[in-house]
């Protein structure tokens, strides 16, 4: 089944187009690992990721781990799998995500994915983040929980938009539908890119608002 898939929808390297995988070994050596994190709150060099204390508040984000910059081919990876629809590149990197996960990781007890709206979810078909969660669940043997974030707002994309714009967009995205579940819980937010925290901060708000006693992020990529 496998080999009849390949020759039905070949793979091509997401960086060169070479055929046989998603990402050959030449381009997987320019993949650029971040190599000390920022705070997701005012966005300067925080080692660990962690929050720093003076940007710390009662419903922010507690931290964030990002895995890549977000540059050739991590970039094209991306475009791809939003825009062409390639659902199958996202096990490839998320399996490099996962290779390259800090050795003191923190512990969760809940992982949740950042939702798309449902018009936007029809339109694509799936949830990139959510696939992510999910293989990241399984790998790490986390709970992953779907229902309790949800996206209540249709919002701009927002690469096109300045620092100050994406707040205002996202502002009011997200509600908590089952508040219960998410209680004094640990929760692993996952997306796929990072650029300004906006979007991931105002979930971690509502998370926290909802219960949740910690959130932390964890992203594909982090960059502009």
């Amino acid at each position: 089944m496998s080999l009849i898939l390949d020759l039905l929808f070949p793979k091509y390297c997401v960086g060169c187009k070479r055929l046989g995988s998603y990402l050959c070994p030449n381009c997987e050596k320019k993949l650029e690992l971040i190599k000390v994190q920022n705070c997701p709150v005012c966005g300067h060099k925080s080692i660990t990721g962690d929050t720093h204390k003076f940007c710390r508040k009662k419903y922010s984000l507690d931290g964030s781990t990002s895995i890549f910059n977000y540059k050739f081919p991590i970039k094209e990876a991306v475009h791809q799998i939003k825009y062409r629809l390639i659902r199958d590149e996202i096990k490839t990197f998320t399996d490099l995500m996962l290779q390259n996960l800090p050795n003191n990781f923190q512990k969760f007890d809940l992982i949740i994915p950042i939702p798309l709206h449902p018009k936007k979810l029809k339109e694509r078909g799936f949830n990139q983040s959510e696939e992510i969660a999910k293989i990241i669940s399984q790998n790490k043997n986390i709970p992953l929980l779907i229902k309790p974030l949800i996206r209540i707002k249709p919002t701009k994309p927002q690469f096109n938009l300045k620092s100050e714009e994406r707040k205002i967009n996202i502002k009011d995205a997200f509600s908590c539908n089952n508040p219960g579940e998410i209680t004094n819980k640990r929760i692993l937010l996952i997306d796929d890119v990072a650029t300004t925290y906006s979007t991931l901060n105002e979930a971690a708000y509502i998370l926290k608002k909802s219960g949740a006693s910690f959130v932390w992020s964890l992203t594909l990529a982090h960059g502009k």
